[in-house]
């Protein structure tokens, strides 16, 4: 025997479980190892049904494929011989090159571009900062100083929030994530929270953007003139779920003058499979091609999304479709106060069948302002309400149907397929909806 191979299951997170173990045996005349289970030789044509048979598969569908008994499984391996006890994650994805990560340890300061750094989950130091090759994880044993600090311009991989610790970024330098993207409170039962803060800092991720998802909480604040950008094409921003119907709780907040977050893009999704709450406060601004507030479920689960823009300067531009109570089963609430804007292409309240959609529009000088048409209700619950001043304006007002009727404070239409429910309320000085 030349050695035994364990192969470990690992998961997004680079979180390790044992899987099972083979014994490596070289024949006298050749060196190519052959493999066993126990004492049994392992081949094509007599495998124990307990063997694993491994599939290629890509880094976006879970790494690497096996099947165990018929149950299809995803995972990142990790192959340790005993021979030598070093581990080597596997990435399918590449022809099976090693899939580097860093964590974070703080050892020395909070500074991200000197060693302060571990190679792995264990909290093994290393001289290496990271690289564009590298996820990051703040999952290390041990780790301390989480407010870190940019001294430089970093590229990364894929970034990872999952706690337990919170997670503050400054230091006016670029955050360069890759087409990963970042995930903020997405592993089972933790809490995620990521603070990018102060003028001149900025992230930016050609991937997606997950703020609590699989039964867990994220948060991510944007603050004190950060900035962070997705800018891949038909990226994604999910907050509270990721869309795959596992639930979550997810909080974005943007907030003070010169903060921004923009998805120019892509979707901002609040409420996918979870609950999602967007705050976009003191005079932030935010960009999107599409945004959806209560957007979508998978498998019925309770789905809450609500967006709030507030004070003046606030701004949520959303250049294309905005949607609140998108799907069925959603629920979708959209308030603008205070003087805050929102402005969109078009606009729909309570969209599908069995989806409910309300938008609050209050105080002088706060608006929504769309280029194209608003739908209040053209399948679901919708309900617009105008107060104390604020400003709806429009290309065409359209309650219940979808057709073009005027300014109508209530319409319900009933039909044989869909019962509709679309309900329009203006009142206070100074309240209009043009």
């Amino acid at each position: 025997m030349i050695g035994t191979l364990t192969i470990y299951h690992m998961d997004k997170h680079l979180r390790q479980t044992p899987v099972t173990s083979f014994n490596l045996n070289a024949s006298p005349a050749m060196e190519t190892p052959t493999p066993t289970l126990g004492s049994t030789p392992i081949d094509s044509t007599s495998a124990p049904e307990s063997a694993l048979e491994f599939v290629p598969c890509t880094k976006e569908s879970g790494r690497l494929r096996s099947s165990l008994r018929g149950i299809l499984i995803c995972a990142l391996l990790v192959m340790v011989f005993t021979r030598g006890a070093h581990a080597i994650p596997v990435d399918s994805g590449s022809g099976g090159a090693p899939v580097p990560a860093a964590y974070w340890l703080g050892q020395t300061s909070g500074l991200w571009n000197t060693t302060n750094w571990a190679s792995d989950s264990y909290g093994t130091p290393t001289t290496a900062t990271p690289t564009s090759m590298d996820d990051v994880s703040f999952s290390a044993p041990g780790a301390k100083n989480f407010n870190t600090i940019l001294g430089a311009n970093i590229s990364i991989l894929e970034l990872y929030v999952d706690g337990p610790n919170a997670v503050r970024i400054t230091g006016a330098n670029t955050l360069s994530v890759g087409r990963y993207g970042i995930d903020i409170g997405n592993a089972t039962g933790v809490t995620g929270t990521l603070t990018v803060t102060g003028a001149g800092t900025i992230v930016i991720s050609t991937g997606s953007l997950v703020v609590g998802s699989e039964t867990s909480i994220g948060v991510l604040n944007i603050t004190n003139g950060a900035v962070l950008n997705l800018t891949g094409f038909n990226n994604y921003a999910y907050i509270g779920g990721d869309g795959n119907g596992t639930g979550g709780i997810g909080t974005v907040t943007v907030s003070d003058a010169g903060s921004a977050l923009n998805v120019a893009n892509g979707y901002i999704y609040i409420g996918t499979g979870g609950t999602g709450t967007f705050n976009v406060l003191n005079g932030a601004t935010v960009t999107s091609a599409y945004s959806q507030v209560g957007a979508f479920n998978q498998n019925g689960e309770t789905t809450t999304g609500t967006a709030t823009v507030d004070g003046a300067g606030s701004t949520w531009t959303t250049n294309q479709g905005l949607q609140v109570g998108a799907d069925p089963g959603t629920t979708g609430t959209l308030n603008i106060q205070n003087g805050g804007v929102v402005r969109s292409g078009t606009g729909h309240i309570g969209e599908h069948s069995g989806a409910t959609g309300t938008v609050n529009v209050t105080g002088a000088r706060s608006q929504w302002t769309l280029s194209g048409n608003l739908y209040v209700s053209t399948g679901g619950t919708g309900t617009l309400n105008i107060t104390s001043g604020a400003v709806v304006s429009d290309y065409n007002g359209n309650i219940s149907t979808g057709e073009p009727y005027g300014k109508i404070i209530k319409f319900a239409e009933i039909s044989s397929e869909v019962i509709a429910s679309g309900i329009v309320n203006v009142s206070g000085a100074g309240s209009q909806w043009n």
